[in-house]
């Protein structure tokens, strides 16, 4: 899924942007196709799952606008780059992995 083939879509409204969703993890089915865990901004009274359910790496990349992660996610030398200050713990962590 390229963003030429995201924006025409969008553009023929066969998509949208409207909501966020939080990816909290991955699974796999008895087949071993791999999905995203993922809590939905409607609420938890979207879906018999309360909010909750598995996407498809497709649909993510489908519907995915923008990503957010912990900046204690993002690599110690792109932090540094970006003037991001991260939690000592953090850095701490990251220094002993190398």
């Amino acid at each position: 899924m390229s963003q030429a083939e995201r924006q025409l879509a969008y553009d023929n409204r066969e998509t949208t942007d409207d909501h966020g969703m939080v990816i909290y993890g991955t699974a796999k089915d008895q087949l071993g196709n791999e999905y995203y865990m993922v809590k939905n901004s409607w609420g938890t009274d979207f879906e018999p799952y309360h909010g909750m359910f598995f996407a498809s790496k497709a649909f993510v990349r489908y519907k995915t606008m923008n990503i957010v992660v912990h900046k204690d996610a993002v690599p110690a030398e792109i932090a540094a780059k970006l003037g991001i200050q991260q939690t000592a713990t953090a850095a701490k962590a990251k220094k002993g992995k190398k």
